[in-house]
């Protein structure tokens, strides 16, 4: 299993920078909160208990996917 290169994810604040015409912190966020529902946890890696990373690759990815609405199409696919 080859492990993913830490230099393709952010913070969530540096991710809300770059990306700031797609999502708000507040709305990735509220994302974050749901990702067990709503298939998010796939462009998420979590350090510790506090410390999260996105991939901006895999989130776009996954936004692609849900463009209907609702995340339960990707969560189901993978």
């Amino acid at each position: 299993m080859t492990q993913p290169d830490l230099s393709d994810f952010l913070t969530i604040k540096d991710f809300c920078k770059q990306y700031s015409s797609i999502v708000s912190e507040g709305s990735l966020r509220w994302i974050l909160f749901n990702a067990s529902e709503n298939g998010a946890d796939c462009f998420v890696r979590r350090l510790g208990k506090r410390k999260l990373l996105i991939s901006p690759k895999q989130f776009l990815a996954w936004l692609e996917s849900n463009k209907r609405g609702g995340g339960d199409d990707y969560a189901r696919k993978n």
